[in-house]
């Protein structure tokens, strides 16, 4: 099978196995760009059955940390936000200019929630998702969104497309991120938030908190996401990772920020974010 990320049919090494209560998952480890991939891939059964049933309200995780339960919850809104803005401001998208969005995997629009304080107040805000509950709830929050399988049917471009933590969920990354770039201004930016399997994950091993059976199919390493953006067309404008692996809970302050600093400053972390544009022309 070939790597979703970097596209070769090369070798791929196991690397670890995760349960979570009836969800289990083997990772495997790409022998071209070491981005992990769940083999056999789940079926579009399995995958559909998480998404439902109040997915807002699960767990769905063995690791400790922030589960669904929290990072939808009304009082983690300051977090998420605050994560939002710091991320935008790395990658240099300035608040002016921005006269529409749309947010690939919107959940219950928590993003749009963010976007409607932090850019003009007569930017455009659209968003998709999967999950009918999700979407479902977003409309009960006043947010205009659609169906993924209704967004073919879009009839205009964006400035900014978002994809937060969502692209490790999808089963064909760069059919996605190809797919997209028919909804982009011609001048647009695509920015994605990921997991990314280096370092830190290779410390961690069956623990790193990234490798969710079922719901993320697969993380890609640095390598890996450089090369499935430059297949689909792009070029990648800004980059910056985050995030040591420090939880709160198991590492006290001042050495959780020191990590995190470190982390970001030496670019190790395990969470990459990056912004995109087509590639030029020559």
């Amino acid at each position: 099978m070939k790597c979703v990320w970097c596209g070769k049919a090369g070798k791929k090494i196991f690397y670890a196995r995760v349960r979570w209560e009836k969800l289990d998952s083997k990772w495997y480890r790409c022998g071209t760009c070491s981005s992990l991939m769940i083999l056999p891939r789940p079926s579009k059964k399995l995958i559909a059955q998480v998404y439902e049933n109040d997915y807002r309200d699960k767990k769905l995780q063995p690791h400790a940390g922030v589960d669904n339960r929290i990072r939808y919850s009304k009082e983690y809104r300051p977090t998420v936000f605050a994560e939002y803005a710091l991320s935008l401001a790395d990658l240099g998208i300035q608040k002016v200019g921005v006269t529409s969005v749309l947010d690939f995997g919107c959940a219950d629009g928590v993003f749009l929630e963010f976007c409607k304080e932090y850019f003009n107040a007569d930017t455009k805000l659209y968003g998709t998702d999967l999950s009918e509950g999700m979407l479902e709830q977003a409309r009960k929050n006043g947010w205009n969104v659609i169906s993924l399988s209704e967004i073919g049917k879009l009839k205009r471009t964006f400035d900014l497309i978002t994809l937060w933590d969502v692209i490790e969920h999808v089963e064909d990354p760069g059919t996605v991120i190809s797919q997209l770039k028919k909804l982009l201004s011609p001048k647009g930016r695509i920015v994605i938030q990921t997991p990314r399997f280096g370092l830190l994950g290779e410390f961690a091993g069956e623990h790193w908190p990234h490798l969710l059976p079922v719901q993320h199919l697969s993380v890609a390493s640095k390598e890996g996401m450089q090369k499935c953006i430059r297949r689909a067309g792009f070029a990648i404008e800004a980059h910056s990772s985050f995030g040591a692996n420090a939880p709160s809970t198991a590492v006290a302050q001042p050495y959780k920020r020191v990590f995190d600093q470190l982390a970001k400053k030496l670019d190790f972390g395990d969470v990459q974010i990056l912004s995109m544009r087509r590639k030029m022309k020559s």
